[in-house]
């Protein structure tokens, strides 16, 4: 009850949306993605590559660059399952021709500054006053958008600030960033491929 009342329903969040189920054909292609990711599957992964995919904003692109960007020789290793399975987890946002996962990157509202703002994906997720599995417990986030402080990049805790100026820490695995692996889907030459898989911005 006293981590109810510590989470304020007005705090901004931003769950996930599925804006893509209406998208013709696009229901068939992501059940056929999601029995390839859950077979491991290289081969039908790349088949469902565009040939020109974009992979970074440098220009590196192609369906070879892709596999080998992601270990695809070696399919029942590759990370690119796990980074899969979580940006179809997190929602599908559509501006009525492309369709873009995990949603986030495309809905979170443009006064936040994407490098500074991360979601909180793990409902539930402790606010903790320190930087350790048994310190306080502040708050749970739920789909919370929050600001991220001074921050390394490699630490285990990240300290953040919520909207009602709470400040704590949460394990970085339990937020995302919106300019995390993001990838789109577009209709090439009548079927759905992957068009660009990209972090950063």
């Amino acid at each position: 009850m006293l981590l109810a009342a510590a989470s304020p329903a007005h705090r901004p969040r931003l769950p996930p949306v599925d804006q893509c189920t209406s998208l013709p054909g696009f229901a068939a292609f992501r059940t056929k993605l999601q029995a390839a990711i859950g077979r491991k599957d290289g081969k039908a992964l790349l088949a469902m590559v565009d040939p020109d995919i974009d992979i970074s904003f440098g220009g590196d692109h192609g369906q070879a660059m892709f596999g080998k960007a992601w270990a695809l020789d070696q399919p029942a290793n590759s990370p690119v399952w796990a980074e899969l399975t979580e940006m179809l987890r997190l929602g599908c946002a559509t501006d009525g021709t492309v369709a873009t996962v995990p949603a986030l990157s495309s809905t979170l509202p443009e006064d936040y500054d994407v490098f500074e703002t991360m979601i909180a994906v793990k409902p539930g997720s402790p606010l903790r006053a320190k930087p350790a599995n048994g310190a306080k417990v502040l708050t749970t986030l739920d789909w919370d958008i929050v600001k991220v402080g001074d921050w390394d990049g490699r630490a285990g805790w990240i300290p953040v600030k919520l909207s009602d100026g709470q400040r704590g820490y949460v394990r970085k695995d339990e937020v995302r960033s919106p300019v995390g692996y993001r990838a789109t889907f577009e209709r090439v030459r009548g079927g759905w491929k992957i068009t660009t898989f990209l972090a950063g911005d």
